[in-house]
């Protein structure tokens, strides 16, 4: 985590769209520029700590060209300062000018959330399995 850094932050904020639709929280780019340094010190701050949580994404249907609807997902400003930090830092830049090599970091992207969904739904699997048997923290029964 030592390569995300406050700079890091500042930067991927002024990457970021200035007009880009606002996430569940409401914060445009405008407004969290207000207080720029103290919101992205705190940030940096809570990342580092790991009380960093993303929020959930702000859910839009959009249409299609044969006339269905799709979902769009809608992160919040911080949630994608965030995100491109941690892109700069795995890729060392996003060069979307190459559209093979964007289509490449858009199907590991894919892979990983599939990953990180499939872990979380272990995860609540087990603590509800640990609250119905009264497990203690390694699996032991508590007498």
């Amino acid at each position: 985590m030592h390569h995300v850094t406050l700079d890091l932050f500042r930067q991927s904020y002024f990457w970021l769209k200035r007009n880009a639709a606002a996430g569940i929280d409401g914060v445009t780019w405008r407004g969290y520029g207000d207080g720029l340094e103290e919101n992205l010190s705190d940030l940096h701050d809570r990342v580092h700590r790991g009380a960093y949580r993303a929020l959930p994404s702000r859910r839009r249907m959009i249409p299609k060209p044969d006339g269905r609807k799709r979902p769009l997902g809608i992160a919040s400003l911080e949630d994608k300062i965030v995100q491109r930090a941690i892109v700069e830092v795995k890729y060392g830049g996003l060069d979307v000018s190459d559209p093979m090599r964007l289509k490449e970091l858009e199907d590991e992207n894919t892979r990983m959330r599939r990953v990180i969904a499939n872990l979380t739904l272990e995860n609540d699997a087990m603590k509800e399995l640990a609250t119905k048997h009264s497990w203690g923290l390694h699996g032991a029964k508590k007498r």
